[in-house]
């Protein structure tokens, strides 16, 4: 299976086709947006520790690598709408990233493997390592024991946090996140008319 967008369609209209995965990378965004700026809070004035993640995974279950570009625009909307069009490209990329890569690992997929290894990559690489560099580099904050172990630490406490949460939590979405993939959207009935019908022998169909 590969790992793009299978996420339903309307047969019948090739312009209303993507419609529901539009509606749904919206959606995501929205929640990710929320989480990572109201529903958190920073930890030594260097670490945001919120329920992104969650919300990461679920849209790479759903959407797969679609979900990089669904972080990447929640990134942007926070430093649009929060600081004043003030943005870190670095941020913003590993932002995309994490979501690619949950995507790639978790999409239609919720294997405690996975789980574990998306969660792993999310955290003690790209947030920890990736995320450290472009923030110390773009506020200028040294490279010290005192400054990098508050990352080390709330980042491997994150990392079992979340693969606890995960691994209980997405079981039990799974026949809704199903719902929502499988979903076909049908155009409305016309009439079909023989030429030798009449009126009221016009036949409908699906």
């Amino acid at each position: 299976m590969s790992n793009g967008f299978s996420f339903g369609s309307i047969k019948g209209n090739s312009n209303m086709r993507y419609v529901p995965l539009v509606c749904f990378m919206g959606i995501m965004i929205a929640f990710q947006f929320v989480t990572e700026y109201y529903l958190s809070f920073t930890f030594a004035d260097t670490y945001r520790v919120s329920l992104t993640f969650l919300i990461r995974a679920i849209t790479g279950y759903c959407i797969g690598w679609l979900g990089g570009i669904v972080s990447a625009i929640a990134d942007l909307l926070g430093g649009f709408l929060l600081y004043g069009g003030s943005m870190n490209p670095g941020i913003t990329l590993t932002r995309f990233l994490q979501g690619f890569i949950v995507g790639l690992i978790l999409y239609r997929k919720s294997g405690k493997t996975r789980i574990v290894i998306a969660a792993a990559i999310d955290n003690l690489v790209l947030n920890m390592i990736l995320g450290t560099f472009f923030l110390f580099s773009y506020t200028g904050k040294p490279y010290t024991v005192v400054t990098l172990t508050p990352r080390v630490v709330v980042s491997a406490v994150s990392f079992v946090v979340e693969v606890i949460l995960l691994m209980s939590l997405l079981p039990k979405l799974l026949p809704v996140v199903r719902k929502l993939m499988d979903r076909e959207l049908t155009p409305v009935s016309k009439p079909v008319v023989t030429p030798e019908s009449t009126p009221e022998e016009t036949q409908y169909q699906s």
